[in-house]
């Protein structure tokens, strides 16, 4: 992209104990960011959906955002990565309603719907990491 960054904040998860301060933190980033309510609830809701699966599946892992302005627009940022199981279907975890935790199956096609960009690999033994990217308006 070539622009610099505004802000990067990292937050480890190693429980549901750190999804608080994690939510705290995405809303103080986005507030910062200058984004809406709509925008900031929409983003920390992708951050938790993300954070959970990390918690959920692999025990832990890190969640990254990146603030970037591009001329007066903000470029929202979210890297989700964990050395977890993997996921073995990627493209039917993609799909509504697969679970393989027991779950609804709504998150990860949720959060590809809720963004501009998502990117995910992953494959059995080596983790996952969705990166995921927003215009804010």
């Amino acid at each position: 992209m070539g622009s610099p960054a505004i802000s990067q904040t990292v937050f480890r998860l190693g429980g549901e104990i750190d999804l608080p301060a994690m939510v705290g933190g995405m809303r103080r980033v986005l507030q910062q960011a200058g984004c809406s309510d709509a925008e900031s609830m929409r983003m920390v809701t992708v951050a938790s959906e993300l954070s959970n699966n990390i918690i959920r599946y692999a025990g832990n892992g890190r969640l990254t955002v990146v603030v970037t302005q591009l001329e007066r627009r903000v470029l929202i940022e979210i890297t989700a990565e964990d050395r977890g199981p993997g996921i073995p279907n990627l493209d039917a975890a993609l799909t509504e309603r697969f679970s393989t935790g027991g779950g609804l199956g709504l998150g990860l096609p949720a959060v590809r719907r809720m963004v501009d960009d998502f990117q995910i690999d992953s494959a059995p033994g080596r983790g996952t990491k969705v990166k995921v990217r927003r215009w804010m308006a």
